[in-house]
């Protein structure tokens, strides 16, 4: 990974880490885990995996940093599964990734709706 990589990694997990004191999901994270959340610079000139695209991780209208945690989770799990899918088509194995990413988005989007709901 090149350096200028390494120096936005950390700033981020940095930043994040700065974010989440004092805020209610900090209890909720697992203490000493680094999450890489790329600069919202960094994602606009690196082009989106299929899993960041699926989850939307351009669009946070709240900008809060729990919801980009969330995001990218999700997104390098549904890459994750995305990569094991076998080379022929309309296995059952495939099925069981399309469902289990449809179940991930769901997921997402109710966990993205708790942490920005008001009431």
């Amino acid at each position: 990974m090149c350096y200028e990589c390494e120096e936005n990694k950390r700033y981020w997990n940095e930043k994040v880490a700065r974010s989440f004191q004092n805020a209610p999901a900090e209890n909720y994270m697992q203490e000493g885990v680094q999450y890489d959340i790329p600069q919202r610079e960094a994602q606009e000139r690196a082009p989106l995996t299929l899993g960041e695209q699926l989850v939307g991780v351009k669009f946070n209208p709240s900008e809060n940093p729990n919801v980009d945690v969330v995001k990218y989770q999700i997104a390098s799990v549904i890459d994750l599964l995305l990569s094991s899918q076998s080379p022929a088509a309309g296995t059952l194995k495939d099925d069981m990734v399309r469902q289990a990413v449809m179940d991930l988005l769901a997921a997402q989007m109710m966990a993205v709706k708790v942490l920005t709901f008001d009431k």
